[in-house]
């Protein structure tokens, strides 16, 4: 019986350690800062597509689609590319 709970405790206190290093590191707060921008764009675009129409909403999305391409096509590279630089 003792070998159960010492194999119990150990997998508890191995896993624990596995993820002890994303809260040191921040990459926890990363990760879920990350989910709570995602449900929030969600929401904005969700409610406001509600709230003012179709119409009234376009030049929103427009503006939405055009931002994150940019981000992903210009910004994003230079990001990765400024953090190795640092990093190597």
């Amino acid at each position: 019986m003792d070998t159960a709970q010492d194999q119990h405790s150990t997998s508890s206190e191995s896993r624990a350690s596995r993820y002890a290093y994303m809260r040191r590191d921040g990459t926890l707060d990363i990760v879920v800062g990350s989910f709570i921008a995602g449900v929030g764009a969600y929401a904005y675009q969700f409610l406001g597509g509600r709230s003012l129409g179709e119409e009234a909403f376009a030049p929103i999305g427009v503006l939405l689609t055009v931002h994150f391409l940019a981000f992903v096509i210009i910004l994003l590279p230079v990001e990765q590319f400024i953090i190795r630089r640092l990093t190597l």
